[in-house]
């Protein structure tokens, strides 16, 4: 957490230290990330499935940025 969050203090007194990356991809280019935190765990490999399907569907979002 502490690599990578610079805020790791506050969310490990949250609670929130299970984490799941997963890059959004454009023509095989990543632009982007999403970055989901909840307990440790949390998340399973079908989470992981699922969250780069969503991470493909907001591809336009971040294109518009």
């Amino acid at each position: 957490m502490k690599r990578y969050f610079a805020d790791h203090e506050t969310l490990i007194k949250m609670g929130l230290v299970g984490v799941l990356n997963t890059a959004v991809v454009w023509r095989n280019e990543v632009i982007g990330w999403i970055n989901l935190l909840d307990a440790a765990e949390h998340y399973t490999l079908e989470m992981c499935d699922l969250a780069g399907l969503y991470a493909q569907a907001l591809a336009p979002s971040f294109l518009a940025n």
